[in-house]
């Protein structure tokens, strides 16, 4: 067994980018927003994809472990470990392009959430996912976690709005997904191909023409599925795309070095209502008939919260009725203010008037 200090000086020979094996910065990328320590045997700092690549074979040929890690934000502990850790948030950082009309940005896997939105409203556009740790995760662990957040009832997760990646395989190979047509010309010739990247679309183009019936009737019919690897939307309405079988498969499969991301309008009217209930059990029919009008949020807030909040403001007791079980915090977007504050109207009289569900309806 090599010492960090030497794993990290070879490591160096190959790279571009800062390579630290010293105590201080092991046990500095030892810890994430989970519980748990695992101190890596050397920190690497890439600076371009040919660094992730360069990182990636050398770490091949010594038989070693390499993560890639973006900020650290998960509560799980997928950056740690006694590996290589390749930081891709110090470095690959950059929005590359943003082209509104044709509805896409580029990034590379160390932008962060927050500053990418930042950079796309001059244009009027956002990219939809909204973990709660958007001010600082990035993009990259995003795609590694398919990553959902408060608005994922209407706009989903992650893995919705990625249209093409960019990676560095096992071996070191670069590699790049798109959506092909399931039989097309260039399906075929990337599935001939005598290489790893051929023998991967061969594999699993094998596997779904094998299990694809299977795999869609024992498909979860639930609107967030971040369990496992995602092979079920990988060929779907006559395409292939193995974005889909990467996006949540937590860089296990392959490191991210740049990502192509369907960017949407922003909402230009929104509105607020806190939706209070007496009963628990009335909650599960309230949300199913939100989903059916396309609430844009939804946040669940249950009594021990809502508890917490009126020690913390005694100011809330004349506010929230007492005998509160639970609330919904409720939110619609639309493309005009009168829209959106029709469906909280609507809201009300379906939810406390004609199906007894709701006690009040709120609005901001």
């Amino acid at each position: 067994m090599q010492s960090a200090e030497a794993i990290a000086k070879e490591l160096q020979r190959h790279l571009k980018g800062a390579v630290h094996g010293d105590e201080l910065y092991r046990y500095m990328y030892s810890s994430d927003a989970s519980i748990f320590k695992v101190v890596p045997l050397c920190v690497a700092m890439p600076r371009d994809a040919e660094d992730v690549l360069a990182a990636i074979d050398y770490a091949r040929r010594e038989g070693l472990p390499i993560i890639a890690r973006g900020a650290g934000s998960s509560r799980c502990g997928q950056p740690l470990g006694e590996a290589i850790i390749l930081d891709l948030s110090v470095h690959l950082n950059q929005v590359l392009e943003i082209n509104p009309d044709q509805g896409y940005v580029r990034v590379q896997p160390g932008v962060v959430l927050a500053d990418l939105n930042r950079a796309l409203k001059p244009s009027g556009k956002f990219f939809a996912p909204d973990p709660s740790s958007g001010d600082w995760c990035t993009l990259g662990g995003m795609i590694a976690n398919n990553a959902s957040g408060a608005h994922t009832g209407k706009y989903g997760t992650t893995k919705r709005h990625v249209l093409a990646l960019d990676a560095v395989l096992a071996n070191g190979q670069a590699f790049r997904t798109q959506r092909l047509a399931w039989d097309g010309p260039e399906l075929a010739r990337l599935r001939a191909e005598r290489s790893r990247e051929g023998e991967i679309y061969r594999g699993v183009a094998a596997l779904l023409e094998a299990h694809q019936v299977r795999l869609q009737a024992r498909r979860p019919q639930v609107r967030k599925d971040v369990c496992g690897y995602n092979l079920y939307e990988v060929r779907e309405n006559g395409a292939f795309d193995l974005s889909q079988l990467l996006v949540g498969s937590e860089g296990t499969l392959a490191v991210v070095t740049e990502a192509m991301l369907r960017i949407l309008d922003l909402p230009k009217a929104k509105a607020l209502a806190l939706v209070t209930f007496d009963r628990l059990e009335a909650v599960g029919p309230a949300v199913c008939q939100l989903l059916e009008w396309g609430a844009s949020m939804m946040e669940f807030v249950e009594a021990t919260l809502l508890a917490i909040a009126r020690k913390g403001d005694p100011a809330l007791d004349a506010f929230l009725p007492r005998d509160l079980e639970c609330a919904l915090i409720v939110e619609f977007d639309g493309a005009e203010r009168a829209q959106v504050e029709e469906q909280i109207r609507r809201m009300e009289h379906v939810l406390v008037g004609e199906l007894g569900l709701a006690s009040a309806v709120k609005p901001a």
